[in-house]
């Protein structure tokens, strides 16, 4: 399925939040509506400014992981009326903004992201 992007924000940490519409008719006028946010994480020292002993190094980190990591997310509502599909998709997009402007823009989100799929290779 190829990626519709439609909207990006900056968020405070410097990450950008991407709003990708993958949704799709599946019967007559009805739809599929899927909303996917992604963000980019470069794996960095900056995200790291107190070292820690119990965190890899980046070098240990990158092997395992690569030079970037992603965070995706999918929301979906199921039977949409072709009428109903923009409103319920600006509705998704709002929520997922607010989700991704508090929490995904935190300055902690990248660091953790990072050692999450980190710990998730081991």
């Amino acid at each position: 399925m190829q990626d519709n992007a439609i909207k990006k924000i900056a968020l405070k940490n410097g990450l950008t939040l991407e709003f990708i519409d993958n949704s799709r008719k599946i019967a007559g006028d009805r739809y599929v509506v899927v909303l996917k946010t992604r963000i980019e994480v470069p794996v960095s020292n900056s995200w790291f400014s107190e070292r820690d002993a119990s965190i890899p190094s980046i070098e240990d980190i990158t092997k395992k992981v690569g030079d970037t990591v992603f965070f995706e997310q999918k929301k979906e509502r199921n039977f949409v009326d072709e009428n109903e599909k923009e409103a319920v998709l600006n509705n998704i997009i709002e929520v997922a903004e607010d989700f991704g402007i508090r929490y995904l823009g935190h300055p902690d989100f990248p660091k953790k992201l990072i050692l999450k799929k980190y710990n998730e290779k081991k």
